[in-house]
């Protein structure tokens, strides 16, 4: 079947105010490197030498249009200690943020999702500190913004920040001293002035609140 290119035009023009226009963004990417640590233990004996190698492969998602935009990245960080295969890891990141353009407004939002590696150095039974272990370490945070203008010049800012981190314990291990599950609570408001180019004056306010290893601890004072 033909299709009569002639009536493709007239029909773009009628419809062409209810497209929006996008840049997706797909960019790929890929890491490596190689360490040398001469102390992996920080011990004055044993002292034991090692190499570590990080791959790092990763790829980055979006899309940019006329009032917002998102992008999204994923990491993959896989560690290798040579000779100290149990502290070897694999992290994975995401990190997403979006970014939205209004007339008289503007709003953002990121987040991030993280199992990282943590490295710990406790002392053993006979004290000789030669017991290291693999800690995983996840991270989880939200933070929310909106920003409206109230005139030309003035401007009312509100945003919001929550992180939660928690560590994956080996069992038998005493490491409530070191490491302990937190999370941590942040909000804050700002008026902004702008008298000119060059001068402008903010005047903030923020709220806190921080508890760990499951006991809630005393919100912080305000602070401006």
């Amino acid at each position: 079947m033909k299709f009569k290119t002639k009536r493709l035009l007239p029909v773009l023009v009628v419809f062409s105010h209810n497209c929006h226009a996008f840049d997706w963004l797909f960019e790929p990417n890929f890491g490596a490197s190689e360490r040398y640590t001469d102390n992996l233990r920080m011990q004055i004996e044993p002292i034991r030498d090692n190499l570590i190698t990080r791959l790092s492969p990763g790829v980055l998602l979006g899309y940019m249009a006329e009032n917002h935009a998102l992008n999204a990245d994923f990491k993959w960080n896989e560690l290798i200690y040579h000779g100290e295969s149990e502290l070897d890891f694999s992290e994975k990141i995401a990190d997403i943020s979006q970014k939205y353009t209004g007339e008289r407004f503007a709003a953002g939002l990121s987040a991030r999702y993280a199992e990282q590696s943590t490295i710990n150095t406790q002392l053993d039974l006979d004290g000789s500190g030669d017991l290291q272990v693999q800690i995983p370490k996840t991270t989880r945070s939200v933070a929310p913004n909106i920003t409206y203008n109230l005139t030309e010049r003035d401007a009312l800012q509100f945003s919001y920040n929550s992180t939660d981190v928690g560590f994956t314990k080996s069992p038998g291990l005493n490491l409530s001293r070191n490491y302990s599950d937190y999370t941590n609570q942040q909000f804050s408001s700002s008026l902004m002035h702008t008298f000119s180019e060059r001068l402008s004056v903010n005047l903030s306010g923020a709220y806190v609140e921080f508890s760990s290893s499951g006991r809630r601890a005393a919100p912080a004072a305000p602070g401006w």
